[in-house]
């Protein structure tokens, strides 16, 4: 069987390792799940165990933001 592929929309970026993103499966259809980069582990800005781990975070998701911008699909 042949894998389907689908163009994801990027509504926005979490963190510095996942996003969320707007597919359409079907005419009209849409889903936007939570995209996790595989091989990417950065530090966490939600639920960080310290403050130090958020600024890093904050970090990561800025660097992801540039390389997939909001908008970009």
């Amino acid at each position: 069987m042949t894998p389907l592929m689908y163009l994801a929309l990027v509504i926005t970026v979490l963190d510095g390792d996942s996003l969320r993103v707007r597919v359409e499966i079907w005419p009209q259809l849409f889903v936007e799940p939570i995209i996790r980069i595989h091989g990417i582990d950065t530090p966490e800005i939600r639920g960080a165990q310290c403050p130090e781990e958020k600024t890093l975070g904050v970090k990561a998701q800025v660097v992801l933001q540039e390389i997939v911008p909001i908008g970009s699909a």
